[in-house]
């Protein structure tokens, strides 16, 4: 390596001076359904990707003689082989999912698009729930081994010492898979899926490209631009994460990050897969810690082309105008060619900026997700919800008296009247405002309360009406007290729940 330097009119910037590695031309080969389409090739792309989404093939073909014309129907092989010696290293196979003529001002052209393997975890959905901490890379493996015949996990770390109790009902094996990796896992892993339907689940960082190995993006040698992303603008400080609406109560959920300046950058996060308070609670945790750090990102552009980078390892980048000088993760290298071999790279210092998929996957996950419309008018952030599946949300060392538990509901044990004072919750931070929800029936005569204060004393308040705490505490206590009349002689309760901030 020589060090050498640029002057300038204020400053003198170091330079290093990687020897570079002389690129003989790029072989390559495609294969459609088993035959060599190579000399009908105008055009090729394959973008491979790491836990933001799953790599994807273009390529467009001449079709002077129409002999494609309605030809592919989707399901059929594309496989990309590139190489610098003779084509035949496979860098890319998966299943064919769009086929569109186009006409350029010289002849027609037919554009087929495939997905790599994992595009079957996106079409399989999960319904499963772990009551047993347990590790993540083990969870990837099993629900992989369950829901994708002929696949395997040869490539999945089962140790990763980071364990998680997921719940997931009818969400795709690949938003499990992200789950895994980018919430539970804190964003410290990356996962896919291989030419040979192998599956990969490996820490950030683990896999390098070393000096050893001679690649690098190196200003003044192969880096022919540098884009640098804006990471504060996808930094969030506070979540809010949304659960089912269960009973009538809404499950939610806010946390904040320690760093709030210069503003609050909120996130509201709606997961019908979370159905319990503490499953709500766990999810905002996580992902405040995924969303609320940051680091240099963007892109970068080698003109001479470079096939020996690989999505989901780390490389270094040399360019000192852009502040580039060490080691970063890449999430997605996309080698293109029509005149010459062209490699665009996504960097990130930290963390990915972009965790979304491509359109037209993100459209297919859209229909089949259930968002249920759920009530905040009040822009509340947190909810305490009482059922009554049991007696386990009754505080029986406190006045709870003369009602009991049955079928579902709170009722009257005995007589005409009877108290019922729920477990403590303790709240993130001091209680300024709330509304009381209630479902059952003959409960008009009923009086409901909450207290903040461990239940010192208590504030009255009408089912559905927003009240004013004093914002002194966060102990809570929801107290109801049952009320036999005249006209309502069967006082029920299914559930009831504080909803607050």
């Amino acid at each position: 390596m020589i060090m050498t330097s640029i002057p300038t009119a204020r400053v003198t910037i170091p330079i290093r001076i990687f020897v570079p590695k002389p690129h003989p031309k790029a072989s390559f080969s495609i294969l459609i359904d088993g035959t060599e389409q190579k000399t009908k090739v105008t055009k090729w792309e394959v973008t491979k990707r790491v836990t933001t989404g799953v790599s994807e093939a273009v390529i467009t073909l001449a079709n002077i003689s129409k002999e494609f014309f309605n030809k592919y129907f989707g399901g059929e092989i594309i496989e990309v082989k590139a190489d610098y010696v003779d084509g035949t290293t496979t860098i890319f196979k998966g299943y064919l999912t769009i086929a569109k003529p186009a006409f350029s001002e010289k002849y027609p052209k037919i554009v087929v698009t495939a997905f790599d393997y994992g595009y079957e975890a996106m079409n399989r959905f999960v319904t499963k729930k772990y009551t047993t901490a347990t590790d993540i890379g083990e969870i990837a493996a099993a629900v992989i081994g369950e829901y994708l015949t002929g696949h395997t996990t040869t490539n999945i770390n089962q140790s990763t010492g980071i364990t998680a109790t997921p719940t997931w009902q009818e969400k795709s094996l690949w938003e499990c898979l992200k789950d895994l990796a980018v919430v539970y896992g804190e964003n410290g892993y990356d996962f896919y899926c291989d030419e040979n339907k192998d599956w990969h689940f490996f820490a950030k960082g683990s896999r390098i490209h070393d000096s050893a190995s001679g690649v690098a993006i190196v200003y003044g040698q192969n880096l022919d631009k540098t884009t640098i992303d804006q990471p504060f603008i996808n930094k969030r400080n506070r979540i809010k994460v949304i659960g089912k609406n269960l009973k009538g109560q809404m499950l939610m959920a806010t946390r904040d990050a320690a760093d709030q300046t210069p503003f609050i950058m909120e996130e509201p996060v709606r997961d019908t897969n979370l159905t319990t308070l503490d499953q709500v609670k766990n999810m905002a945790n996580l992902l405040i810690i995924v969303k609320g750090t940051t680091g240099k990102n963007g892109t970068c552009v080698n003109k001479k082309g470079e096939l020996n980078l690989l999505a989901g390892y780390q490389a270094y980048i040399w360019d000192p105008y852009n502040g580039l000088s060490g080691y970063y993760g890449l999430s997605e290298v996309k080698h293109e060619i029509e005149k010459r071999l062209v490699t665009t790279v996504k960097f990130y210092e930290y963390f990915p900026s972009d965790l979304t998929l491509v359109q037209a996957i993100k459209n297919r996950f859209d229909q089949h997700q259930q968002i249920m419309d759920i009530e905040n008018e009040h822009g509340l952030e947190n909810s305490f919800p009482v059922f009554f599946d049991d007696t386990s949300q009754m505080d029986t060392s406190l006045t709870s008296s003369n009602v009991t538990v049955s079928n579902g509901r709170l009722t009257l044990a005995s007589g005409e009247s009877g108290t019922f004072v729920s477990v403590l919750e303790t709240a993130r931070g001091n209680v300024t405002k709330g509304l009381i929800k209630v479902n059952g029936s003959d409960i008009e005569d009923c009086t409901f309360q909450v207290s903040i204060n461990n239940y010192v004393n208590s504030k009255t308040m009408t089912p559905r009406t927003l009240y004013d705490f004093d914002g002194s505490d966060g102990r809570i206590r929801v107290i109801i007290i049952l009320q036999k009349t005249a006209d309502r002689r069967n006082p029920s309760i299914e559930s009831v729940g504080l909803e607050y901030r």
